[in-house]
């Protein structure tokens, strides 16, 4: 059990109560609710890190959404919230791996597998999304995999 993201939550939760911070206590109550609900939709299998991590990516990708649906619609109110709740929840993400990282994972691989042309693009995404699962956004490590594969065919 990740217990200590769960702590880390826990014990930001009852600061937040005791500072009565609305906002940090608001945005804790629905990292917890999404925690909760993805160790609800994984039974029987045991819950794990990864599980909390997916829930933690899947609050983000909800708040970046809405961020620029708010932005879109002139709501420069509702997005800065959003914006505040997405900082809160990034908290308890792991680091992201730079750019620069994910591009050097990205060629090591691409050398390990011996991949030389775009139509390899599944079996190195397969590979690579191993490691780095987690640890850097998919759509980035898409981007630089098919940059990196078109390069490498030229």
């Amino acid at each position: 059990m990740p217990l200590e993201i769960l702590e880390k939550i826990e014990a930001a939760y009852k600061e937040s109560l005791l500072k009565r911070n609305e906002l940090r206590t608001s945005a804790l109550r629905l990292i917890k609710a999404a925690i909760k609900n993805k160790e609800v939709s994984v039974r029987p299998k045991p819950f794990a890190e990864e599980h909390m991590i997916e829930a933690l990516k899947s609050l983000t990708k909800q708040r970046i959404e809405s961020i620029e649906a708010f932005d879109a619609a002139g709501r420069k109110d509702l997005a800065d919230k959003e914006r505040a709740e997405l900082k809160i929840v990034e908290e308890f993400l792991p680091a992201q791996l730079s750019q620069e990282e994910v591009e050097r994972k990205i060629v090591e691989y691409i050398a390990k597998l011996e991949l030389k042309s775009p139509k390899d693009f599944g079996i190195l995404m397969r590979e690579v999304m191993v490691e780095l699962k987690g640890k850097a956004d998919g759509k980035l490590v898409s981007e630089i995999a098919r940059k990196k594969l078109e390069e490498s065919a030229s």
